[in-house]
């Protein structure tokens, strides 16, 4: 793993899950002597790696859940429509990217242009229900690429810029045909 990768990802690691995760090496070096032959730990040091370890830990875990992530939040704006039987569906169309191979996507994580631009303003991945404006003409699809060639589907109709879209469905996959490590992310869309 190069180290830019790691430093990235470290960047990109929230501090709660930081503290956890230290909070918990702390607390296993006061029940260890050696770790792998290059950590040593005193009697002096495992007297004090408990409180640290726990006061850590805790700080982390109340970090996590005072502050609850945009991720697992999924509620409609309130710009966008009170029932999704208002919305008229009208296809798919493609967001951006997000710098993660991983295939997933979060609400609120930020969009990125890859070798396609990022298509919708705000430039984060939206939750369900939220009303969005698109940028930039973007071609709309009867459906998202789909494994494993991932082959483009056939264009329905083009959305113009400034037009308000509501989201109904988002779908993410790792970009086969990238090498920036990023995760597309797609959009069943329809009219307000």
């Amino acid at each position: 793993m190069p180290l830019g990768d790691l430093i990235e990802g470290i960047q990109s690691t929230p501090i709660p899950t930081m503290l956890i995760v230290a909070g918990l090496f702390i607390l296993i070096l006061a029940f260890v002597t050696k770790i792998g032959g290059m950590i040593e730990v005193s009697s002096e040091q495992k007297r004090w790696a408990i409180p640290i370890g726990l006061f850590v830990l805790v700080m982390g875990l109340v970090l996590n859940f005072s502050s609850a992530p945009i991720t697992t939040v999924v509620t409609p704006s309130p710009s966008a429509p009170s029932s999704p039987t208002q919305v008229k569906p009208i296809g798919w169309i493609r967001l951006g990217a997000i710098r993660d191979a991983s295939g997933n996507a979060s609400t609120g994580e930020p969009l990125i242009a890859t070798t396609q631009p990022v298509t919708i303003t705000p430039m984060q991945v939206p939750a369900i229900n939220d009303q969005v404006e698109v940028i930039s003409g973007v071609n709309v699809r009867v459906a998202y690429p789909k494994p494993p060639d991932y082959q483009l589907q056939d264009q329905v109709s083009v959305l113009t810029a400034n037009q308000k879209i509501v989201i109904l469905e988002i779908k993410a996959f790792a970009d086969q045909k990238s090498s920036t490590n990023s995760t597309v992310v797609w959009a069943r869309v329809g009219l307000p």
